[in-house]
């Protein structure tokens, strides 16, 4: 009677994890409807090159490089910015006057 008990209870709690997972990807998906417009002219579109850096010091380099090169928008999507020497020079480079800057 206990295995039952505790299969009732960890199912559940599976059935509730679940519920919640759904429902937090239901909410990403619109909260990134109303922060993304729709229409194609505004939205960002890649027609570039894949690069994978292995080192983090050689992927700031490049990063570097290609903001001094933009011409009108740089993208940029990052999950954490912290107060440190890169972010700081992240942001020096990006104060072009000229250049429109998205985070995302």
């Amino acid at each position: 009677m206990k295995l039952i008990k505790r299969s009732a209870v960890a199912l559940l709690i599976l059935l509730l994890l679940l519920f919640i997972m759904i429902k937090d990807v239901q909410q990403g998906q619109k909260h990134y409807t109303e922060t993304h417009p729709a229409w194609a002219w505004e939205t960002p579109v890649y027609n570039g090159n894949i690069s994978l850096y292995k080192k983090g010091q050689t992927l700031f380099s490049a990063l570097f490089q290609d903001i001094k090169e933009a011409k009108s928008s740089v993208y940029l999507h990052f999950y954490i910015l912290r107060n440190d020497e890169l972010t700081r020079e992240s942001i020096e480079q990006l104060k072009k006057p000229d250049i429109k800057i998205s985070f995302s």
